[in-house]
């Protein structure tokens, strides 16, 4: 209890246990901060650095038609990239917040932040299936998080993210896909913290994307 009579929060952290704010006269969780391991913000700052330099490599080349095309967009893309993961490596901010209204997404460049939980439809686990340029495949667990209207959460982003967004669309993906790559933990371990903040939280089994 604080000297003025107000309750306050404590924070507690441990290893690979999500950072939990709870109020000190109830005890009961009322936020849950989940961090990115440092180790993965590295990596993926030190990978959209290489890629944006391969295509600068290619722009180097002179090359034209779709492959100057290309070389552009990568350059910017993964340019973007390299100083949003950096930024986030030094400031290491919650790559996802959980509190009793809703969820704080920043996990990926294309999270749209905030939903409440009325913005929520239903949550699913699923696999993203990427092709590599050599013909393999790389899969993903996802939680997929389906919004009651996708209008809502498309206007949230700015214009960059709302293209990638429905370019995601039209591959049967939803709008708010968290990776478990941004987490310290399973998918499972994030369900349970969403579901103890929000029972009523709808949790499908079953479905795909498609």
């Amino acid at each position: 209890m604080h000297p003025s009579g107000v309750p306050h929060r404590v924070s507690r952290r441990a290893t690979g246990v999500p950072r939990r704010d709870r109020s000190a006269t109830l005890g009961r969780v009322s936020s849950v901060r989940i961090y990115t391991p440092r180790s993965r913000q590295v990596r993926n700052t030190l990978i959209a650095l290489g890629f944006t330099l391969a295509c600068g490599l290619v722009l180097a080349g002179n090359p034209t038609g779709r492959m100057l095309v290309y070389a552009y967009v990568g350059v910017v893309f993964f340019g973007f990239g390299a100083l949003l993961f950096l930024v986030q490596l030094l400031r290491h901010r919650p790559a996802l917040e959980i509190d009793a209204d809703g969820i704080n997404d920043r996990s990926s460049l294309i999270s749209v932040g905030r939903l409440r939980w009325s913005d929520i439809d239903a949550v699913w686990l699923s696999t993203m299936t990427i092709r590599t340029p050599h013909g393999g495949t790389l899969t993903k667990r996802m939680l997929s998080v389906s919004p009651r209207d996708w209008s809502v959460v498309v206007a949230r982003a700015n214009p960059v993210k709302r293209f990638l967004i429905r370019l995601n669309s039209r591959s049967g993906y939803q709008p708010v896909n968290i990776s478990e790559q941004a987490l310290p933990y399973s998918l499972e371990t994030l369900v349970d913290e969403m579901r103890r903040l929000n029972p009523r939280l709808v949790v499908e089994t079953g479905r795909r994307q498609r």
